[in-house]
């Protein structure tokens, strides 16, 4: 890594060293290291790679812009800037900072000195030692007098974060939950969860832990950088935007409670009288029993859990809904639900017209079976009726229906 680096050092070096060689080539004196380094100065040479050459170099990268491998989807990510002049002093000032000309000319002196003896063969072997340490510790504080040009902070959210917020909250709320954000809305977004001082912030700290690993001042390097801070951030910009379109709602019942319903009941289950309590009946009784803070409780929660796992800040994607009192309330609601069923059928029931008739409708409701017939006493029939029912249908959903219910990675991507 700390040699990586050293390569752009060596670029300036590389296009000093041909013209000192050039020199050499031409003049007789090349034996003579004082000569050829007075010739560098005479023609200029320095003031010729910083003004002409570095210049023309700059000119064409923020003309065209830079080019990364950093889209939000791995796709490669030109930035552009909106003023190249400015933007090129900016970066000359940085590089005359962190390699100014006078360590230049001492380098190429110093080198010059040890490369021509053995050109000439003087000596056997050289050393160049370019001291990069102080050079590339002195790159923090170049970075922060350039960013007060580039406003770097602003750069990067405009034409790095903000299109991946784009890709992101369109996968998040928009594949999943059918919300989509504008431009307008994810730029203001991506404004507010990662906004321009706090990426600078990031990137001075970055270039402050890095730089003394590579000078080679530190052994070690530990890169840290927190969002802890800015998931709770997102989870509620996201959430706000999913309560504008009552999304949270049907996110803890489209997504969640319904299909696992779905999956207890399996479309319907019939009770003893041939009473039916179907799939729609559970979610409908699990609806009404739950109380609007509770709903918007979980759908926040389940937002909260996404958005953590998305950003990295957890390594599993799991919120737990704990039902166990709604189950309660949503059985009682099924047990008025079956009894109006049943006071129903036996509104459309008619009366037995013979005593024989009224014995087998009477031993047929003792086989749980419902009778073709009502004998006239048909208040007494039903009250048997009534407990059996209870009974099986509570028995079914206590022990069916599970006290909670896990939102999990499979379920977002299953939206």
């Amino acid at each position: 890594m700390r040699a990586a680096l050293a390569v752009p050092f060596l670029v300036l070096f590389l296009a000093l060293f041909i013209v000192a060689l050039v020199v050499m080539r031409v003049v007789n004196t090349a034996g003579d290291p004082d000569t050829v380094t007075g010739m560098l100065e005479e023609s200029g040479a320095y003031d010729f790679a910083y003004d002409r050459i570095l210049d023309s170099t700059l000119a064409d990268l923020t003309e065209q812009g830079f080019e990364f491998n950093g889209g939000p989807d791995g796709s490669t990510t030109t930035i552009v800037f909106d003023d190249p002049e400015r933007v090129q002093a900016a970066l000359k000032a940085f590089i005359e900072t962190v390699l100014p000309r006078e360590y230049v000319r001492q380098k190429i002196d110093e080198s010059l000195h040890e490369v021509v003896p053995y050109a000439t063969g003087q000596t056997d072997s050289f050393v160049i030692d370019l001291e990069t340490g102080d050079r590339i510790e002195a790159v923090p504080d170049a970075l922060r007098a350039a960013s007060v040009e580039l406003s770097i902070g602003e750069l990067v959210l405009e034409q790095v974060i903000t299109p991946a917020v784009e890709d992101i909250t369109d996968q998040l709320t928009g594949q999943a939950f059918g919300v989509t954000f504008t431009p307008v809305e994810a730029e203001a977004l991506a404004a507010e969860l990662l906004p321009a001082d706090w990426i600078e912030l990031q990137i001075f700290t970055v270039a402050d832990q890095v730089a003394p690993y590579l000078s080679g001042s530190e052994e070690d390097l530990e890169i840290r950088i927190s969002i802890k801070d800015r998931v709770p951030i997102a989870g509620a910009l996201i959430k706000q935007k999913l309560n504008d379109e009552d999304v949270l709602v049907n996110l803890v019942f489209d997504q969640v409670v319904d299909p696992n319903v779905a999956q207890i009941v399996e479309g319907a289950q019939t009770f003893s009288f041939g009473i039916e309590v179907t799939e729609a009946d559970v979610q409908e009784a699990v609806e009404i029993v739950a109380p609007e803070d509770w709903v918007r409780e979980q759908g926040d929660g389940i937002v909260d859990a996404i958005v953590a796992w998305l950003v990295g800040a957890t390594d599993e994607l799991s919120y737990t809904l704990e039902l166990s009192d709604r189950k309660t309330e949503a059985v009682d609601e099924l047990e008025a639900l079956v009894f109006r069923k049943l006071d129903e059928q036996v509104a459309a029931t008619p009366e037995c017209l013979t005593v024989n008739d009224g014995i087998i409708a009477a031993n047929e409701v003792f086989a749980g079976v419902f009778p073709s017939c009502l004998p006239s006493e048909s208040a007494v029939v039903i009250e048997q009726m009534r407990p059996l029912i209870s009974n099986e249908l509570r028995s079914f959903m206590l022990d069916s229906l599970p006290d909670d219910l896990t939102y999990s990675e499979a379920d977002f991507r299953a939206q």
